[in-house]
């Protein structure tokens, strides 16, 4: 790995010297500190925005708007719970029982500490929510020792604990096997952090707005549309691609790897951001932008993939990358959002139009009863291949909408198809593209051209 980071090094200075690209100034205090990649650092800063005592204005608004957000996105159903939360005048927020801090907990008589976690108090009903955080790595902590310091230190106490692991990163796990915690996107951070820097503008709090601002980007980062790697592939497959991605330090090596091999600091920036979605999703972007009946764009880890005769502003297709116990997938993602802010209306359009293409599919009757379909929240299919290497599906897995929720309209459908490392590093890096990947952009072509019919 050093050795390719050093030829990376010198073809990207080469490159870096013949560019009339003007110097530009960083500005963002998360990237300043390089600390957008340590999970320690993440929880610190949501330390601060969670603790009333230092951020009295916002903390509780906060809080109200990330459970909100991960009770809809999991379909949570807590008797009432968030209602009361909403309806309460006051309510208590703060640390773990006897604890002073709500980031880097420490588990007595182990090594083990909690990436962060809070309680919420309305009235006598008592929640305690606890997060471990990855950012591009892999879930290898003792979960189950969280859980039972946590029922240890309420022992006597009448409480609801829930336990999550949100990647701050661009990777999209698999589902893990745990009873006790829940995968969940760091787009519910996301969400309440923009509502919560809404309430900063309108209270002129210019400070803290800019603090979220800063920290929203490092989280979803505007994309460029240029794409700085081409002809580089090999090189960065060679030193760094999903197989490194097993060990759960594999970050803080690939940091320290870069820093003694890159001096000049936007080139090691570049690098530190790199990871082999990009090569992904340029194999996507260049599979697709001659279709005509679509237009392709770079996001944040996925391509958003858009039918030209859908008009609905919340409802498109994602490509991206899975990553698991299981192996590798890749995703092609159907989802119609319903914002909260938008027109009914087109709300329900988006709702409709999407349960049509499902039931269009053909995959559609795999998924259950049509009749049920109105009141999901999430549709998973994972599919294997047959001796043909023909898809076939394997499992799937349906998430009713929880009766609180108040994004009704609101529904993803995911399909991920089995891809090997070798058939991935071909797609990503070579110009002879594998049977696999061309099936995979032929089903996105099949739901494109569905959309476009009955849009």
């Amino acid at each position: 790995m050093q050795s390719a980071l050093e030829e990376l090094n010198e073809v990207l200075l080469e490159r870096q010297g013949s560019a009339d690209d003007d110097i530009r100034q960083e500005t963002n205090i998360f990237r300043i500190l390089r600390i957008e990649n340590y999970e320690i650092r993440h929880g610190a800063f949501l330390d601060y925005l969670l603790d009333p005592d230092r951020n009295p204005e916002l903390a509780h608004e906060f809080a109200k708007a990330w459970i909100a957000e991960i009770y809809d996105e999991l379909s949570i159903d807590d008797g009432g719970f968030l209602e009361r939360l909403f309806e309460a005048n006051e309510f208590e927020l703060g640390p773990l029982k006897d604890e002073h801090r709500f980031s880097e907990v420490s588990i007595p008589e182990s090594r083990l500490r909690i990436d962060h976690a809070f309680e919420v108090k309305v009235g006598k009903t008592r929640r305690v929510f606890v997060f471990e955080y990855k950012h591009n790595g892999v879930v290898q902590n003792d979960l189950a020792a969280y859980q039972a310091f946590v029922n240890d230190k309420y022992a006597g106490n009448r409480y609801l604990a829930r336990y999550f692991v949100m990647d701050l990163g661009n990777k999209i796990h698999n589902s893990f096997e745990s009873e006790i915690f829940d995968l969940v996107s760091k787009e519910t951070l996301v969400n309440a952090l923009d509502m919560t820097l809404d309430l900063a503008v309108r209270k002129d709090m210019q400070a803290t707005r800019m603090y979220l601002e800063q920290y929203r980007d490092i989280l979803a980062p505007e994309v460029e549309e240029q794409y700085p790697w081409r002809g580089l592939e090999n090189i960065l497959w060679n030193t760094w691609n999903p197989s490194y991605i097993e060990y759960d330090d594999a970050w803080k090596v690939w940091d320290k790897l870069a820093e003694k091999a890159i001096d000049d600091p936007d080139i090691f920036e570049d690098l530190a951001a790199f990871d082999t979605e990009q090569l992904f999703d340029q194999a996507v972007l260049e599979a697709l932008e001659d279709v005509d009946n679509c237009s392709v764009r770079r996001n944040s880890g996925w391509v958003r993939i858009e039918p030209s005769k859908c008009q609905l502003k919340h409802f498109y297709l994602f490509s991206n990358l899975w990553f698991g116990p299981e192996g590798l997938y890749m995703g092609l993602n159907l989802q119609s959002w319903h914002d909260p802010k938008g027109q009914v209306e087109e709300q329900e359009k988006q709702h409709q139009l999407a349960l049509q293409v499902l039931a269009n599919s053909r995959w559609g009757s795999f998924c259950g009863s049509p009749e049920q379909w109105p009141s999901l929240s999430r549709i998973e299919l994972t599919f294997s291949r047959d001796e043909s290497s023909e898809f076939i599906v394997k499992d799937l897995k349906l998430r009713n909408r929880s009766e609180s929720s108040k994004r009704t309209h609101g529904v993803v459908i995911n399909i991920k198809l089995p891809i090997e490392l070798s058939e991935l590093k071909q797609a990503c890096c070579s110009d002879e593209m594998p049977k696999v990947f061309t099936q995979y952009i032929a089903e996105a072509e099949a739901l494109v051209e569905s959309i476009n019919k009955l849009s």
